[in-house]
């Protein structure tokens, strides 16, 4: 069990007996990415150790969203009007986990 200012490392919550300094890290800060926070309405959809925010990318990725916070990118998605998601996600590449994708605004996993 990770304590309240940590999350499980990817996996880690599988490894039995191993020390939080093994399986768990700090939580993400999300402070400074900007953007309207999505973790509530998306639960889980990047995990617990990624901030998970709507937006607005200007016909840039969620990649270069990401960084401009100092952070790499989980994960991307076209949505669907705010923290929906788009169900059509193979309409550009899903490669990196659709953080390529260029669209206007969009769901961004920032860690």
């Amino acid at each position: 069990v990770c304590p309240d200012d940590m999350v499980h490392v990817d996996g880690a919550a599988n490894l039995r007996g191993a020390d939080a300094a093994t399986c768990c890290r700090a939580k993400p800060d999300c402070s400074t990415l900007g953007g309207n926070d999505c973790s509530e309405a998306l639960p889980g959809w990047a995990g617990d150790h990624a901030c998970v925010v709507h937006a607005t990318t200007g016909g840039s990725t969620c990649s270069a969203y990401c960084a401009k916070a100092s952070m790499e990118c989980v994960r991307g998605q076209d949505n669907a009007g705010g923290c929906k998601l788009d169900p059509n996600h193979a309409r550009q590449t899903t490669e990196q986990n659709g953080c390529l994708q260029s669209w206007g605004d969009q769901i961004c996993a920032c860690a």
